[in-house]
């Protein structure tokens, strides 16, 4: 199996290096890395330039001509993979040795699986560990693993990708969408294995309760969600459920024959 990396890039100078150092620390190298920047002002793009030099794997480099923004950023990055596994990676975490070895590993193991999401410790800026995992912190909440919805852990495989792209603009980020389909499609497989740090810090895109750096429960869910207007979230998920059916419904088909996946 091919392996490519899409990796999204913003002003990441602080932590890329640390990022970049554990890819190449890879038991299984991957065949590539794709990184789509878009728009940094700091020393990102030098970096990455450097990493290049001496990276043992292909680097190809895209800087984005106008602000994307981060899922439109990733969707750009998947679109130029030609790996037959993808893997989503963000610019401020840290792989462990045996990530993408074992992941693979998952692939070969299970036709049926497309789609495959590993935990991770929970870390704060400098890479502490908090204690925790992220699926720690969802059994906490007292949610299933299908709340479980992390881009930097994920990896499917190239066969889905007409399903996947474009990513609707406005309703859906990267993973989320990603998710959405293969929870419906019953095609995704959750690794228990920890094989990852997750950097937390003041810039993050995602600031979801269940990747806070301090222990939650499902009172700290209760909390969070007690002043949304619920005719408003309501609205907005029949929205999402309408154009993940559209999008299963006009695309989807010929994909789900061609590769017998689940959907009914």
């Amino acid at each position: 199996m091919r392996v490519s990396i899409a990796m999204a890039t913003f002003n990441g100078a602080d932590y890329i290096d640390e990022q970049l150092t554990s890819l190449f620390n890879q038991t299984l190298l991957p065949h590539e890395l794709i990184i789509c920047d878009d728009g940094s002002t700091d020393g990102t793009r030098d970096c990455i330039h450097a990493f290049q030099k001496t990276a043992p794997f292909s680097i190809k480099i895209f800087n984005n001509c106008i602000t994307l923004g981060y899922a439109q950023n990733f969707a750009k990055a998947i679109s130029l993979c030609s790996g037959d596994i993808i893997f989503l990676c963000d610019q401020d975490d840290y792989w462990y040795p045996g990530k993408i070895r074992k992941i693979i590993d998952i692939f070969h193991s299970s036709n049926s699986t497309h789609v495959v999401i590993n935990d991770t410790n929970i870390c704060d800026e400098k890479l502490n560990m908090m204690g925790f995992s992220k699926l720690n912190q969802i059994h906490s909440l007292g949610l299933s693993e299908t709340s479980f919805v992390t881009g930097c852990c994920t990896a499917f495989r190239r066969t889905i990708m007409p399903l996947i792209l474009p990513i609707p603009q406005e309703e859906y980020v990267h993973d989320t969408w990603l998710h959405d389909i293969s929870n419906r499609l019953k095609i995704r497989k959750v690794c228990h294995e920890i094989l990852q740090d997750y950097r937390r810090h003041q810039s993050n895109t995602s600031q979801w309760i269940g990747s806070s750096t301090t222990k939650v429960n499902s009172i700290n869910l209760i909390k969070e969600y007690r002043n949304i207007d619920t005719i408003e979230w309501c609205y907005i998920r029949l929205k999402k459920h309408a154009i993940l059916a559209d999008r299963l419904r006009t695309v989807g088909l010929d994909v789900l024959n061609q590769y017998n996946l689940g959907y009914r």
